[in-house]
């Protein structure tokens, strides 16, 4: 067999049709990954080129565990796009030569997307230059049967685990007219969203803090009335003070100035962002444990609340919200009581979500947040 390859390839002189054997200057080859499992490719005006990077004929272990849902499953995926840095200063295209940020902007991207854990890898290829992937930050996934891990679509938006799909998002890697604020929010927002898919399985309360953040960023986005931010009670108690004491306008700015309102923009964000269609599909196998308009407001404050009694006390809840993969709960099964003296913390808990639960309710904010403020993604979003 080796014979007949090199009889062949001895023979097969080049003819001059000018392709290249050299990596190209401007063409960019960066390696990413996915515990989950897309199909197809994707291409745009020689652009933007995303397709399988399929495991050696001669690694059955490695094909085997990429195409079933299991603790190894890893798919890779080859992302090719046209980068022209001139015009740019010497100082910048050095900076350039690393393309760790944009290959982590596509991960972003397609984990909000698809609603998928995706890993950045390296370079394959930049400026001229061959790179080495890096793949020793593959560890194997505990919960690979949760719906950011597995090989089946996200019941929001039906989106299927194709790569031509990419289309829907494109104008977030090609368009130049997107607004710079838009993209700075989402981007930030984006990265806590990936980041506590990845590390879940050995960080679930930083994970769940990182669903928190991401929501957090997403508010400050926006302006909000005092009305908004502010309940009745505290409406009037500010009058009063206006009112009745010496110098009280003063008094009541300087209040207003350091009055921790950030809970309550958080869930002004999310009720902004979150409508009737989130609520028409679940993805828990029993309706009990599924996310209820009437109790939404309850269950996503709460969330915070367990994010501030973990930042304040350190009360570890890490167990409490991960998901029964049979049942895949969006929302806690019963009281676990973990802390019986704590009984303030026992309550919190029974109302916050679960970890796959809250992480649904954050990438469809994502989605909505593009749909809103970037450009239509879905009308179901509307």
């Amino acid at each position: 067999m080796l014979n007949f390859f090199l009889k062949v390839f001895r023979k097969n002189k080049r003819a001059n049709d000018n392709l290249p054997l050299k990596p190209h200057s401007r063409i960019q080859k960066i390696l990413i990954s996915t515990s989950s499992r897309l199909t197809g490719e994707y291409f745009k005006d020689n652009r933007l080129y995303i397709a399988n990077a399929f495991p050696s004929i001669i690694d059955r272990v490695g094909f085997e565990s990429s195409t079933t849902e299991n603790p190894y499953c890893r798919n890779y995926y080859i992302v090719t796009f046209y980068f022209h840095d001139a015009g740019f200063n010497a100082g910048t295209v050095i900076l350039l030569n690393d393309l760790t940020k944009i290959g982590e902007y596509f991960c972003i991207c397609l984990s909000i997307l698809y609603g998928k854990r995706f890993d950045y890898h390296g370079v394959i290829e930049n400026k001229g230059i061959f790179g080495v992937p890096y793949l020793q930050n593959i560890q194997p996934i505990t919960n690979y049967n949760y719906t950011y891990n597995n090989h089946r679509k996200r019941v929001d938006l039906d989106i299927e685990l194709n790569l031509k799909n990419v289309s829907k998002i494109e104008r977030l890697f090609l368009d130049d007219t997107l607004n710079v604020k838009f993209e700075n929010f989402f981007e930030t927002a984006g990265r806590f969203y990936l980041n506590a898919l990845q590390i879940f399985d050995t960080e679930p309360e930083l994970s769940y803090l990182n669903l928190i953040t991401s929501l957090e960023i997403l508010s400050n986005y926006y302006e909000y009335t005092e009305t908004e931010l502010l309940d009745e009670n505290l409406i009037k108690l500010f009058d009063e003070i206006k009112n009745n004491l010496d110098n009280g306008e003063q008094k009541l700015k300087d209040i207003k100035k350091t009055l921790f309102q950030v809970r309550k923009k958080y869930w002004l964000l999310v009720n902004k962002l979150i409508n009737n269609n989130f609520f028409s599909v679940t993805e828990s196998n029993i309706d009990l444990f599924s996310f209820k308009k009437v109790n939404f407001e309850k269950n996503i404050k709460s969330a915070y609340d367990l994010r501030s009694k973990f930042v304040h006390t350190g009360a570890s809840f890490g167990n409490s919200i991960k998901t029964n993969v049979s049942i895949m709960n969006e929302l806690p099964l019963g009281n676990t009581m973990l802390n019986p003296r704590n009984r303030d913390f026992e309550k919190i808990l029974d109302k916050s979500p679960c970890f796959t639960g809250l992480e649904r309710v954050v990438r469809y904010c994502l989605l909505s947040f593009i749909h809103k403020e970037a450009f239509p993604f879905d009308n179901r979003l509307d």
